[in-house]
């Protein structure tokens, strides 16, 4: 049994694991779910395949239902807790308090908590993992009691958006959010388009999953740019693929490309970035 943790955008998230499970062919049973995560059954293929996330935040293993699972939590030294569904110090503090008198007869351990926060956020899982275990407890209509054991890399998605040797800060999308319009797609092999390319955010993650990458842009500035940002790609990430770029404009893409895509994923022209919320006048 395992659990998912959703990311900021809940409902998007919940869409991309669903697409996961789909494109990945992977056999999910609920358990119980709530808006922020999800407890389900399936089988250990769900470990290998959670870095292909982009909206899920950790990858929980289950060891058991009620406080009396703490029993089969494995000793850490140093662990911290999290918990979901309730924000309660408190109880925190208890729960704590109780895994570290469970270790006793195992040897000296210590817990540790963020501030003004219940759950422990990724960066600082990382920091200290494996280390560091964080054990989690769910709070539904019963009580899940587990343990992290594969949490979404923050630190890569920031690497991949300002290391770059080229940027465009305001109108290029997270690098997480185009791994998510991947998933998206349901489709887990073949050519990949990105008609609308820019500099290459969503070209690099193709590349990244080992798909055959395409892009286009009407811009050859944009194209120079992105032509730079996998080169540097394929350096420090190490990607075996390259990638076929063209300047062409999306109306005449079957007079660049002389292939079938299997998927196009893209975010198109949108218009002038806004600083503000505009007003309904303005909007229309």
């Amino acid at each position: 049994m395992y659990a998912v943790i959703y990311g900021k955008n809940p409902k998007l998230s919940e869409a991309e694991f669903w697409a996961f499970t789909k494109r990945f062919g992977l056999k999910i049973k609920i358990i119980e779910s709530s808006r922020h995560w999800m407890v389900f059954d399936s089988d250990k293929s769900v470990e290998r395949l959670f870095h292909r996330l982009g909206g899920s935040l950790k990858l929980v293993k289950i060891v058991g239902e009620g406080e009396e699972a703490i029993r089969d939590l494995e000793y850490a030294k140093l662990f911290t807790v999290s918990i979901y569904g309730r924000d309660d110090w408190k109880l925190w503090r208890e729960l704590g308090s109780e895994i570290k008198k469970n270790f006793k007869s195992q040897g000296p351990s210590k817990f540790f908590k963020p501030a003004k926060v219940y759950a422990m956020p990724s960066e600082l899982i990382l920091k200290g993992f494996p280390e560091v275990k964080d054990f989690v407890f769910f709070f539904g209509g019963n009580l899940y009691v587990g343990e992290t054991i594969a949490v979404a890399d923050p630190f890569e998605l920031k690497k991949l958006d300002v290391e770059r040797p080229v940027q465009r800060a305001i109108l290029s999308i997270p690098p997480r959010l185009a791994r998510i319009m991947v998933n998206l797609t349901e489709i887990r092999q073949g050519n990949f388009l990105d008609p609308f390319c820019g500099i290459g955010t969503i070209v690099q993650e193709f590349l990244l999953q080992g798909l055959n990458a395409y892009g286009s842009d009407s811009n050859p500035k944009a194209i120079h740019g992105a032509k730079k940002n996998l080169n540097w790609l394929k350096k420090e990430f190490r990607t075996k693929r390259g990638a076929h770029l063209e300047v062409c404009d999306v109306r005449k893409l079957k007079h660049c490309f002389r292939v079938k895509f299997d998927a196009i994923v893209t975010e198109p022209y949108m218009g002038k970035p806004l600083k503000y919320h505009p007003t309904k006048g303005e909007a229309i």
